[in-house]
């Protein structure tokens, strides 16, 4: 049976590099990830602000019409 020596070998020491730059790749890629999912979210945010502020107004306007309409037929 073959003896296993306890020590770090410079295959050992790459290995271990190539996994902290994949751990650091795979950290950049969500947090940006992230920062993007963030600014849509704000985006469309804004986006139902103006269309609840034009619905709004679409809605006086019809209450206003009615008000005319129902003050003529009496």
């Amino acid at each position: 049976m073959p003896e296993i020596k306890n020590q770090i070998t410079l295959g050992n020491a790459i290995q271990i590099g190539v996994m902290l730059v994949a751990l650091a790749l795979g950290w950049a890629a969500l947090d940006w990830r992230s920062q993007s999912s963030a600014a849509t979210v704000s985006d469309h945010e804004a986006r139902l602000r103006s269309l609840e502020r034009d619905v709004l107004r679409g809605l006086t306007q019809i209450d206003e019409r009615l008000s005319r309409i129902e003050g003529t037929r009496k």
